[in-house]
């Protein structure tokens, strides 16, 4: 009689457990199961940026202020937009912050004081001259850095995401006669 109940007691929990784990595991639902590519997110870093400032430059030309603002925002938003790809918000909008405000700096600089950059040799006009170069040097190495670490992000995306594609199930092993498990893992 007690060797029928544990046969019993073992077969239900065998039920219950294949039952159990024939379902997908899965960490988040609506993840989607395709990781993102970083040929991809540089391409967006790369045309949002030279894109509106390949634009500009024949407005900047033409003395209008909208090549100005193109240029600008190609400058502040495009290379960040790989990272905006990779879900990575929070280094879209340091990347703008930093950008925004070493070019608020450097427009400031030349704005407050009137001061031609190319055309005025004097020596009251070294400082905020500096200024401005200092912003704008800042302004094309964070551009540089946004678009040069696009792949970082994505490695942070595709990482975060990585359980997503886990997959356990029961099986039975033929060749050895067994019930087994089976877990799959798709990356």
């Amino acid at each position: 009689m007690e060797k029928n109940n544990n046969i019993l007691k073992i077969g239900v929990l065998s039920l219950c457990l294949m039952l159990f784990l024939s379902l997908s595991v899965q960490a988040k639902p609506g993840i989607p199961l395709t990781p993102k590519s970083k040929s991809k997110a540089l391409s967006y870093s790369l045309v949002g940026t030279l894109a509106p400032v390949a634009v500009s430059i024949p407005l900047l030309k033409d003395g209008g202020s909208a090549g100005f603002a193109l240029g600008s925002f190609g400058l502040l938003f495009g290379p960040r937009l790989g990272h905006l790809y990779a879900e990575n918000s929070n280094r879209f909008v340091s990347g703008l912050i930093i950008r925004g405000l070493a070019g608020g700096v450097a427009i400031f600089s030349v704005s407050k004081f009137g001061i031609d950059i190319w055309g005025n040799d004097s020596w009251d006009t070294f400082g905020p001259i500096m200024v401005f170069l200092v912003g704008g040097v800042t302004v094309v190495a964070s551009s540089l850095h946004d678009i040069s670490t696009t792949g970082e992000s994505v490695d942070w995306y595709n990482k975060q995401h990585a359980l997503s594609q886990i997959k356990l199930q029961p099986c039975y092993w033929a060749n050895h006669q067994a019930l087994g498990f089976s877990l799959g893992y798709r990356f």
